[in-house]
């Protein structure tokens, strides 16, 4: 049962990014830098703790590592402009193809096998998204958000894809904290870039920003 309630959970987690992102109302890099900066400082000390599994990887993990670290914050990146740019059911649903994309990266790259049974669940989980981002009215700005929601799947298979091998070998708080570390400093030297303000935003914003942090990308 409990595996199932965790899994209940996890998803109820991981529905509401886009609705906490249009409730910050700040710009892309504030919350990308604050909800990683925040999610990477709670995973430090566990992964502290076990950093002797990231000092016996070499020079080749470590590129990797810094790979998913950069395909991440490129995603969410691009996830967040969809948030701010099209509906949140239209950005989610076209999110939500990226096991389609996962699935097709990983029979070409590690040539895993492709049963009649697995394309015919991807045909069917293709054409019912097609349906719902058929179903709601869009303009310019909408459609830009939606290609902007389909990268954004696109770059998260290419992190999961790329990190594949490294969570077998690296503790996973002390991969998932080097991955959100490089993410949160990418963030960071773009707000720069950008000449974001870092602080002065109202309590909501703040809420929502801890809620990506803890709910969405640690509780996910």
């Amino acid at each position: 049962m409990a595996p199932f309630l965790l899994l209940a959970l996890a998803i109820a987690c991981l529905s509401q990014p886009a609705n906490l992102i249009r409730l910050a109302e700040a710009p892309i890099a504030v919350i990308g830098f604050w909800r990683l900066a925040a999610a990477a400082a709670a995973l430090t000390p566990s992964a502290l703790l076990r950093r002797r599994s990231w000092a016996a990887r070499g020079g080749g993990d470590r590129a990797l590592t810094l790979l998913a670290g950069l395909l991440f914050f490129v995603h969410l990146w691009t996830f967040v402009y969809a948030a701010q740019h099209t509906g949140v059911a239209r950005c989610m649903v076209a999110f939500s193809t990226h096991p389609l994309w996962t699935g097709a990266g990983a029979w070409l790259v590690f040539k895993e096998a492709v049963t009649a049974r697995f394309l015919g669940a991807y045909a069917l989980a293709a054409a019912g998204i097609w349906l719902l981002l058929g179903g709601a009215a869009t303009g310019s700005e909408s459609w830009l958000g939606d290609l902007s929601a389909l990268a954004s799947a696109l770059l998260f298979s290419g992190y999961v894809l790329s990190g594949r091998r490294l969570r077998r070998r690296l503790d996973n708080a002390v991969y998932a904290g080097a991955v959100y570390w490089t993410a949160a400093l990418c963030f960071l030297a773009a707000g720069f870039q950008a000449g974001v303000a870092w602080t002065g935003y109202p309590a909501m914003t703040w809420a929502a920003i801890l809620g990506l942090a803890l709910g969405v990308t640690l509780g996910g």
